[in-house]
């Protein structure tokens, strides 16, 4: 299997679930098919073959993976799955406007939020291009989730090399720090950072901070409120409600990811009172086939890191590299629960900073 690009039609499981609930007129029926889609992917990832391992020496700047659409799985399906999601979401809006129907609100709610999570995982690549197409799309669908503003947070501060993977650095968490600490000091500094970034690129450009069609910042917090307030007056409270639900499930999803991807695998500081380099060592990845397509191999994280403009389908598992044993999915659920989680995780990152002093001895760091 393999790095296949057919592989990334499973998110699509989700959205294309939910629009036949809503043509079926059975939401219960389809939200256990989700549910069991989540459960045996879960125990799949333990059974089916693992993403094949690339050395460290061979993850090099390459056509393949410079930034370029270099096949139609760039391009073609991580777009179709954001177009089924925008399908989606406006599906879940209508059905949420009939009041004598909360139980398919409730039943549409997690699969379009877990959806929207992958959704800014897309999002999350297209901060990162040069087009501004890309970019604009990235905002666009962030702002449907009031997350556009991880843009500044993660381009100026998580991937800035002084910064990442310190204390310093929000999208880090610290060891035994737990999931619900770090959701909410990451949402909190991301706005924080957007607002404090944006206002020192208007002073240094001249443009003034309230102008809102020259600060993308208002402009697309702007367009989350909009949204909100049209589908209140087109489709009534409990519509803008679900909007509102939807998108911190999605945010928080997403923010919980993070925390897997960055846990407790600190750059140390040295003597100088400057941190070490980093390396492909303070990230942790997963290679497991079916979380891997899951998240359109947003889980070869450290490569991402390595190649920032290298598109995620591309992105490779680093052999030398931290990585957990279980997929991506079992992995969430685990670090819900703060002291199992530190019980099982804790001791690999001893072990982890054990083999960097390793191969820094050796020189293959």
């Amino acid at each position: 299997m393999g790095n296949g690009k057919y592989g990334f039609l499973i998110p699509c499981l989700l959205p294309i679930s939910v629009i036949m609930s809503f043509v079926t007129n059975r939401p219960a029926l389809f939200m256990c098919v989700i549910l069991l889609v989540i459960s045996v992917s879960i125990v799949l990832d333990f059974f089916v073959p693992r993403d094949k391992l690339y050395s460290y020496d061979e993850v090099i700047a390459t056509p393949e993976n410079d930034g370029r659409l270099s096949s139609w799985v760039d391009q073609l399906l991580p777009g179709s799955f954001l177009l089924l999601h925008l399908v989606t979401l406006a599906l879940g809006v209508y059905i949420a406007s009939d009041q004598r129907r909360l139980g398919p609100w409730v039943f549409y709610l997690f699969p379009i939020g877990f959806a929207g999570s992958i959704a800014l995982t897309i999002c999350h690549e297209y901060f990162h291009k040069e087009s501004s197409v890309e970019k604009n799309i990235a905002r666009f669908f962030g702002s449907l989730e009031f997350w556009s503003v991880h843009e500044y947070e993660h381009l100026f501060y998580h991937h800035h090399p002084d910064i990442s993977c310190t204390p310093d650095d929000s999208s880090h968490a610290r060891i035994n720090q737990s999931i619900y600490s770090y959701v909410y000091h990451a949402i909190i500094h991301n706005y924080r950072y957007a607002w404090e970034k944006q206002k020192e690129l208007c002073r240094l450009s001249g443009i003034p901070f309230f102008h809102i069609s020259k600060n993308p910042l208002l402009k697309w917090l702007s367009v989350s409120v909009i949204m909100t307030a049209l589908i209140d007056g087109f489709f009534g409270y409990k519509s803008a409600l679900f909007f509102l639900a939807q998108a911190a499930l999605s945010t928080l999803m997403f923010v919980a990811s993070t925390y897997n991807q960055h846990y407790g695998l600190t750059r140390r500081l040295k003597a100088d009172g400057t941190y070490e380099e980093f390396t492909f060592m303070n990230v942790w990845a997963f290679n497991h086939f079916i979380s891997s397509k899951q998240s359109f191999n947003a889980t070869h994280h450290a490569h991402h890191h390595l190649f920032q403009l290298c598109r995620y389908p591309h992105l490779k598992v680093l052999s030398k590299g931290p990585l957990y044993p279980f997929g991506l999915s079992a992995t969430f659920l685990l670090s819900l629960i703060p002291s199992l989680w530190y019980r099982v995780v804790n001791p690999r990152i001893k072990e982890i900073y054990r083999l960097r002093d390793e191969y820094e001895n050796k020189g293959q760091l």
